[in-house]
């Protein structure tokens, strides 16, 4: 990566596995976060769900709101349906991908920081600009998390949003005249 070079430790023993150092530039730092940010713009997801229907194709758009007879989309080309609830087979919620990969993320950088606790520092006491295995570890960890939780948290923002809104909603102190 751009900035980031390893440098040999003074009085190290290569046979011991702990000859070079990690360093990280500011360069490195600035492309970390550009990185971090270009992965959490390609993350974003729609917010259309794929509804399955027995009757007829299948539609792709928003769920806007549901009574306890009719789904009502805006589908993606722009016409508004209303789909009675026995002609849905199956409604394929958006943001399910987005919180996979965020927690695919997630799990990476927390594994990344557990290692940092975990790994010695082969750094000498005496270096004022090393890194070290454990604080690259860290860099790593905290990155993986800052990518993956922006986007685990808004898939799960629009999945949840979307399956609010197919809930079916009775009008206040009336029955369901089903």
């Amino acid at each position: 990566m751009v900035g980031m070079r390893s440098k040999p430790v003074a009085g190290s023993d290569p046979s011991r596995g702990a000859s070079t150092v990690l360093t990280v530039s500011p360069v490195s730092s600035v492309s970390l976060v550009f990185l971090g940010l270009l992965v959490m713009a390609g993350g974003a997801c729609s917010a259309s769900a794929a509804i399955e229907r027995r009757s007829g194709p299948d539609i792709v758009g928003v769920i806007d709101a549901a009574d306890t007879h009719r789904l009502y989309v805006t589908s993606d080309e722009g016409p508004r349906f209303a789909i009675q609830h026995d002609d849905i087979v199956a409604i394929d919620h958006p943001g399910r991908r987005s919180m996979i990969v965020g927690g695919i993320l997630d799990g990476v950088g927390l594994g990344f920081l557990g290692l940092a606790f975990i790994v010695p520092n082969n750094c000498p006491p005496d270096a004022v600009d090393c890194l070290g295995r454990s604080g690259a570890a860290a860099i790593a960890g905290i990155t993986a998390l800052a990518v993956g939780l922006p986007i685990w948290i808004r898939g799960l923002a629009v999945n949840r949003w979307s399956r609010a809104a197919a809930e079916p909603v009775l009008p206040s102190g009336l029955p369901d005249p089903l």
